[in-house]
């Protein structure tokens, strides 16, 4: 076939709210593929009917034409019968385990009154004509949400009516950092896990105010000892014995954090931003319950979007960053 060639299927595995105006737009862009398959297989069909008159023109030259008329439209209704004419459009909507509405056209699903306080998990739509199908599917499964599928692969047509639902798909589809949240969701328990056990690990690194109250002692007793002791430096001799033998620790070393304060930044930080990383929606249709659902993951969303850049920015990043401004001014 001339052209660009190029494989028309394709899966999306992101976060998928369907609104009812998108859903909308679908079966009018069905509809119209379907009128499309209807009239290229009509021709088919007539191309295959005068095949066969062709075969028994001998016979039908002593018929006349009304007779030949209705034979021909006999021939067409025979040949709707075979699998490779028929037509057919199927609308599947899961409603719960085993539980399931069909309809013939998309609209009937989106208006149907039965639906009203019905929580739809799945849609699939399949449809074709002759040859040509289509398969558009809406799964909250962990490998996907989104499967489009037209075939065969090197017909015309199909390839239209393929491009055609690639377009709304790249209208409706979740944007990329939602894309990455869906792929990361789970997995980041175990970066977060793997973060506390380093946590833990520095802690044992990490020296107490003990520690640091003996290694002060010992610096100063070291240094008296380096430059050689004279009767001045008896008192002070013996209060670091004293402190040393006594392991005593000096008024406000207990105050002294273990870890640095950026450190119960980030782990603190790290448990709320892992917590809020496990709500994601998977597939949310905007049909009967749906609606209400789908209303609560957008804000859900939309403060995540917003809110949560800030409130990281300001938690962890901005005392840093204000630190090293203070820093900076004391050296001067």
């Amino acid at each position: 076939m001339k052209g660009l060639n190029y494989n028309t299927e394709l899966t999306y595995d992101c976060p998928l709210l369907l609104e009812r105006k998108s859903l909308e737009d679908l079966d009018i862009i069905i509809q119209k593929g379907y009128e499309k398959l209807m009239a290229n297989n009509n021709k088919s069909r007539d191309l295959a009917v005068e095949e066969r008159l062709k075969e028994r023109l001998e016979y039908f030259k002593q018929k006349t034409e009304s007779e030949i008329e209705i034979m021909r439209t006999e021939i067409k209704k025979n040949l709707a019968q075979y699998a490779w004419h028929k037509e057919y459009i199927n609308v599947n909507a899961k409603l719960g385990e085993n539980r399931y509405y069909s309809e013939d056209s998309l609209k009937k699903i989106i208006i149907a009154p039965e639906l009203a306080k019905e929580n739809i998990s799945e849609l699939k739509v399949k449809y074709g004509a002759g040859d040509i199908n289509v398969t558009i599917e809406f799964e909250s499964l962990r490998w996907r949400t989104i499967h489009l599928r037209t075939a065969p692969e090197d017909n015309e047509i199909a390839r239209e009516l393929f491009v055609e639902l690639r377009d709304w798909v790249d209208k409706i589809k979740a944007p990329n950092w939602q894309k990455i949240w869906r792929k990361v969701k789970g997995f980041h328990w175990f970066i977060f896990i793997i973060f506390i056990f380093f946590i833990s690990f520095l802690s044992l690194l990490t020296p107490t105010a003990k520690d640091m109250a003996f290694s002060t002692a010992s610096a100063e007793a070291h240094k008296l000892l380096s430059s050689g002791l004279t009767k001045n430096d008896i008192p002070k001799a013996i209060e670091l014995i004293l402190r040393i033998e006594s392991k005593y620790i000096p008024k406000g070393a207990n105050e002294i954090a273990t870890f640095p304060k950026w450190l119960y930044r980030v782990f603190f930080g790290g448990l709320t931003l892992s917590i809020i990383l496990s709500f994601l929606p998977g597939l949310v249709i905007d049909i009967g319950k749906g609606h209400n659902k789908l209303k609560l993951w957008r804000l859900w969303l939309k403060f995540i979007s917003y809110t949560l850049p800030g409130a990281m920015f300001t938690y962890i990043l901005l005392p840093y960053i204000l630190n090293l401004i203070k820093n900076s001014n004391l050296a001067k």
